[in-house]
């Protein structure tokens, strides 16, 4: 089960005893018994005796609805019981347990209902014998039998004096009654167990239910038997209330159902759902106020949860803040394949450490209005459910993502955000199917990712093109040295040099130097470089379990984590395709140390395979050299370095999207 932020009700050194007491004693049965038109009857006997603070009588959905015998003779004797011990004047306490051990086939839910069906057929039974006097002989003759409390009199101020602690007493009790049902109700429909700290609530709080109603309706005997020396009644229910903490309970249900059961609902919706529009209904709450779209920069539209109806539908998720350029390959795409069917809906997210302001919804606005697709008009944060099922479920952190559903309402991709930046609306519908089937077709490899952005030269026999980055000057720069002097000197190999940046987006360089054999790319360019490298790192990764293997061996990873290791990088390769990678501490190792390996190539020897062959010994003594962040729902897989074969140590890492 998800853990979420409701803490721990702390309890008193008596109430932990009475917990303990309890749950060694009783292992409540779930009796089958339907309360909720039970529950109704009491509202409305509570509220025409004037005892519930607040709304109307609710109306009875089945006006013919009729107690089955048993519930009916289980009410009439704990009624019995109450009347007869307190006639006695046995102790509270004894008479608290002797109820629960009648009560023991029901769970503790369905013995509150019974316990307040006591109470209120108690106290209706009262009001009712007071009402009747002036039209019916025989209630005149009972009346004065039994002398009901002249609080059910005429007398306005007594009648307030002593209804109105009973008014909070029952208020407060009904309050806990009605989350301990819709807690039970919501669990069953779901299928899901109370986890230890929920099924104590609902032991002790029933325990001080059934010990309040005993108790009020021993006062209220006592009551009767004084006349009208009432002064002692108002005080004994005010410590009832006093000893009790109902109002902590039903804070602690309301919060826990809040976070526990609709998170589950949520989970559940998701399983059940055939409909993305009655998906988005329950979810959501999804109406027009909601959820909006904006047709141009001031026009907006509500939802129509038909224009859903049938589509496959992407949810983007993003912080609230999230820069356009994060969403524009998105948006291209949105436009080109919207006709097919596709529609967006954005959720943005608050992050836990962002403190809440009014002005955040002003940010929320802004960005809404650069994205063609629908959003949401309000922040998740961490107390709705749907905040914790996406970031428990989909692992959202702070990379924005995009899951796709398809028009059934199934999630198809978890995240098909990469898949789309870099194939676009050739990956539609951006399933996970589609995303296996482009890989294995169309199989990404660095040199098609850059002849994507720009097309390579013809290579010749003998040619090397080398594609090189870093964020180190002076390593690019001893590094072109090595380079000509290959050219000029050592080798006389003709290469062509691309310079590609870096990944650290605030420190891309800007082009040095005249070096005839030597292309600068443009920032635009090398910006699109690092992302469709991320990207396709990403696609391979994201697809699972038995592609990550495979994923860490590729290139793509490699270089991610060169860039952000090591002072440079270089990728050579010839006219066959056959390239090869090399960190920066290696390619210096290497021009460092030319006269030791450069005899092979005087020789005749492939020089990439020269340089290769003299870093070997090297990559199997040194420590450990490749980093990754891989998926973090892939924990137990033990995974060997592409560049020494050693088994890779597991770490967290810690990466802000924005680089």
């Amino acid at each position: 089960m998800a853990k979420f932020p409701t803490p721990e009700l702390e309890y008193s050194i008596d109430e932990q005893e009475i917990i303990e007491k309890l749950e060694a004693k009783y292992v409540r049965k779930n009796r089958d018994f339907e309360y909720k038109h039970l529950m109704d009857v009491i509202k409305n006997i509570f509220h025409s005796c004037n005892l519930v603070k607040n709304g109307a009588p609710i109306p009875l959905e089945n006006a013919d609805y009729e107690l089955k015998d048993d519930i009916r003779y289980t009410i009439n004797k704990l009624s019995w019981k109450i009347t007869c011990n307190s006639a006695c004047e046995m102790e509270i306490d004894k008479t608290v347990h002797e109820l629960l051990d009648f009560l023991s086939g029901f769970s503790w839910d369905a013995t509150v209902v019974l316990m307040l069906a006591v109470l209120a057929m108690n106290h209706g039974e009262l009001l009712l014998l007071k009402q009747s006097t002036g039209e019916n002989r025989i209630a005149k003759f009972v009346q004065k039998l039994k002398n009901p409390p002249p609080s059910l009199g005429s007398n306005e101020d007594l009648k307030l004096y002593v209804e109105e602690p009973l008014k909070n007493l029952v208020d407060q009790m009904l309050g806990v009654a009605e989350q301990l049902v819709q807690f039970k109700e919501q669990a069953s429909t779901q299928k899901i167990e109370l986890s230890s700290s929920l099924r104590k609530v609902f032991c002790i709080a029933t325990y001080q239910i059934v010990q309040s109603v005993v108790k009020c309706i021993s006062s209220t005997m006592e009551f009767v038997k004084s006349g009208d020396k009432y002064q002692d009644f108002p005080t004994k229910i005010q410590q009832i209330i006093r000893s009790c903490r109902f109002t902590a309970f039903r804070d602690y249900l309301k919060n826990s159902k809040f976070f526990e059961l609709e998170y589950n609902g949520i989970v559940w919706a998701f399983k059940q759902a055939n409909d993305v529009a009655k998906l988005l209904l329950s979810i959501f709450n999804a109406k027009g106020n909601l959820i909006r779209q904006f047709d141009g920069i001031n026009k907006m539209k509500s939802v129509l949860l038909d224009d859903f109806q049938g589509n496959t539908v992407g949810f983007f998720i993003t912080e609230f803040n999230v820069k356009e350029e994060d969403f524009s390959v998105l948006k291209d795409t949105y436009n080109q394949v919207r006709e097919n069917g596709f529609e967006i809906l954005w959720i943005p997210v608050l992050d836990q450490s962002i403190e809440w302001k009014d002005e955040l919804l002003d940010d929320l606005e802004k960005v809404a209005r650069m994205m063609p697709w629908w959003s949401l008009t309000y922040l998740l944060s961490r107390s709705n459910p749907v905040w914790w099922y996406i970031k428990q479920d989909w692992q959202f952190q702070r990379t924005p993502m995009l899951v796709v559903l398809d028009k059934y309402a199934k999630v198809i991709h978890t995240n098909a955000l990469p898949m789309v930046n870099y194939w676009r609306e050739e990956a539609f519908p951006f399933s996970m199917e589609t995303e296996v089937m482009l890989w294995r077709e169309k199989s990404p490899t660095i040199i098609k990712i850059i002849e994507k952005i720009q097309p390579l030269p013809q290579i010749k026999q003998g040619e090397i093109i080398c594609v090189y980055g870093s964020h180190d000057m002076s390593w690019v720069h001893d590094f072109l040295c090595f380079i000509n002097h290959l050219e000029m000197k050592d080798a006389e190999v003709k290469t062509t040099n691309i310079y590609v940046g870096t990944n650290r987006r605030k420190q891309i360089s800007k082009k040095f130097g005249n070096d005839q054999n030597s292309i600068f790319w443009c920032e635009n360019m090398m910006l699109r470089f690092w992302r469709d490298l991320e990207n396709v790192a990403a696609s391979k990764m994201i697809q699972g379990r038995e592609n990550l293997v495979d994923a860490i061996k590729n290139e793509f990873a490699t270089i991610l984590s060169y860039d952000e290791k090591e002072e440079g990088w270089a990728l050579m390769f010839n006219e066959s395709s056959k390239f090869i990678l090399f960190s920066g501490k290696q390619l210096k190792y290497c021009w460092k140390n030319k006269k030791d390996w450069m005899g092979k190539v005087h020789k005749g020897e492939d020089i990439m395979n020269a340089m290769t062959e003299y870093l070997q010994p090297l990559k199997l003594g040194r420590e450990h050299c490749i980093h990754l962040a891989g998926p973090t729902t892939i924990n137990n897989l033990v995974v060997a370095c592409p560049e020494c074969g050693r088994t890779m140590e597991k770490s967290f890492v810690y990466k802000c999207c924005v680089k």
